[in-house]
């Protein structure tokens, strides 16, 4: 996946992060794992910065 594409990705993640409910968001986190080979913890930073 190129940088761009995960800028992207994690654009349209975060829209649907801040609607979700708690499990949901569990959810979203995993599948975010899955496809970035993320841990994580380096997600919930990202999420951090990016708001």
């Amino acid at each position: 996946m190129s940088p761009k594409s995960k800028q992207e990705y994690f654009e349209a993640l975060h829209r649907r992060y801040k609607e979700a409910s708690r499990k949901e968001k569990t959810i979203i986190i995993d599948e975010c794992c899955a496809i970035c080979c993320y841990h994580r913890k380096r997600i919930s930073f990202r999420r951090a910065h990016n708001k």
